[in-house]
């Protein structure tokens, strides 16, 4: 995907961190997935059905795959403390850019873990791990609450 204009950088005291540079991290996958609606109904014993008496926009997930790279295994692995870090702050935004167009989520801290399970001998032998992450964030809000 780094042919595409992808951009991905996560907000961080100090530096941000940029997740396709192409040197540390590159994109494999990424999805700012669905809508869900959190729905508050009613039900009678005599009524079919139900009826929906309010209704809110539920906590989506933007679901990544970053492949994590570095000159050695131990290299890699501080890279990948460093994503780990900046993706687990309590609050953050995370500004997509792709083919020239901007999202920007605030998140809660990510899920991550090995995108195949576990660690293979070739991705270790190359110096690169790849982490799939879910990504909780508020679908509504598009800057931090100061």
């Amino acid at each position: 995907m780094s042919d595409l204009g992808i951009s991905v950088v996560v907000s961080k005291t100090g530096t941000d961190l940029q997740l396709n540079d192409g040197v540390k991290y590159t994109i494999v996958d990424i999805s700012p997935g669905g809508r869900t609606w959190r729905r508050y109904t009613t039900e009678g014993r005599y009524q079919h059905g139900r009826k929906s008496i309010g209704e809110v926009i539920d906590t989506a997930s933007l679901s990544l795959t970053v492949r994590v790279m570095g000159t050695s295994f131990a290299n890699a692995m501080v890279n990948a403390t460093a994503m780990r870090d900046a993706l687990a702050q309590h609050e953050y935004t995370v500004t997509t850019v792709i083919e020239g167009v901007t999202q920007v989520f605030v998140c809660e801290p990510a899920d991550i873990d090995i995108a195949t399970g576990s660690w293979n001998k070739y991705e270790i032998v190359r110096s690169r791990h790849t982490y799939a992450m879910t990504i909780p964030y508020n679908p509504t809000l598009t800057e931090v609450p100061s």
